[in-house]
């Protein structure tokens, strides 16, 4: 193999792969009958294809949580790096399956969230759950 060959063989090997065209995701909400439905009925449909690139959001702060649970009133608290305390609260309500006034979320000081502060992570009910069996608060 020539000097030539072993370089274009370690740029194609350094070189960015190209992501799976497969859904990583698939998200729907709604009535997908009625909407086609009004699809149907429309006078113009505008169909449009995009791509974006491969992309994550940054955000300065980590995905740090902590968590209580009071045994007296049975009331988890989360205090989370959110942007939607609204959102996050039911998300937890509905995962726990606890009441709405079994469950505070609490954000303080939070910068910019860029689209993943909004969203109830795995570990939020770990930590809340882990609070309640020990007696304790935990990080």
């Amino acid at each position: 193999m020539t000097a030539a060959d072993k370089a274009a063989r370690a740029r194609r090997r350094a070189a960015p792969r190209r992501a799976s065209r497969k859904p990583v995701l698939r998200l729907g909400r709604g009535h997908e009958a009625a909407t086609e439905a009004a699809f149907r009925a429309a006078d113009r449909v505008v169909k449009l294809a995009l791509e974006n690139r491969e992309w994550s959001a940054t955000p300065m702060e980590p995905r740090a949580c902590s968590g209580t649970y009071d045994a007296a009133t049975q009331k988890y608290a989360l205090y989370a790096c959110t942007q939607g305390t609204a959102g996050m609260r039911g998300q937890l309500v509905y995962t726990m399956g606890v009441s709405r006034r079994q469950d505070d979320v609490i954000a303080e000081d939070v910068g910019g969230g860029f689209g993943v502060r909004f969203n109830m992570y795995p570990e939020y009910c770990a930590v809340l759950l882990a609070a309640k069996k020990t007696g304790r608060p935990v990080k």
